[in-house]
């Protein structure tokens, strides 16, 4: 992922004995990295519990509706808490082209339909449209690609990240 490989290029680093030491942004590493093979939109969380509800629920993302394509852009990062110093989850913006709020139209509509059938608990009033790109959960994804510094030392599980300067550098970039 070219993200990846930008933002890793600009985290500032110091090597004393042989050993690189992270300077300014605390955290940032390679483990916490969407695997860009992973790289989704969530719409909601659901408990499908037997067939008949998996049937259901395929039934619903079959209809015409949810089936035409929707050109995409995905411009611009974000992070989920109040304090970019420690962050846990950096997202990337997703918005349709052409500019409308047909995508927010759409996974609204979708999450109404699962909590209205009882597939799906509804938690927020409208979908939050995003793709996490750092996540530190992912320091424990036995799938991620990095779980160690570039001086090979394990980061410690769950450790959150400084984000200001790579929001400060990268907080309009286009993927």
């Amino acid at each position: 992922m070219q993200f990846k490989e930008e933002v890793l290029k600009t985290v500032p680093r110091v090597n004393i004995f042989n050993k690189s030491l992270l300077l300014k942004d605390d955290g940032v590493d390679g483990s916490i990295f969407q695997n860009p093979t992973k790289l989704h939109l969530i719409i909601g969380t659901q408990s499908l519990l037997n067939e008949k509800e998996v049937t259901k629920a395929c039934e619903f993302l079959h209809q015409g509706h949810y089936q035409k394509p929707l050109p995409l852009e995905i411009v611009g990062i974000e992070y989920m808490n109040d304090d970019p110093a420690i962050v846990d989850m950096l997202y990337a913006k997703v918005h349709p082209e052409d500019g409308s709020d047909k995508l927010q139209l759409i996974a609204d509509q979708l999450v109404k339909n699962f909590v209205s059938s009882g597939l799906m608990t509804k938690e927020w009033d409208r979908v939050k449209l995003h793709a996490t790109v750092m996540n530190t959960v992912f320091r424990k994804d036995p799938s991620a690609e990095d779980k160690r510094d570039s001086g090979g030392q394990s980061l410690k599980d769950w450790e959150s990240f400084d984000a200001r300067n790579l929001m400060k550098m990268s907080g309009k970039y286009h993927f």
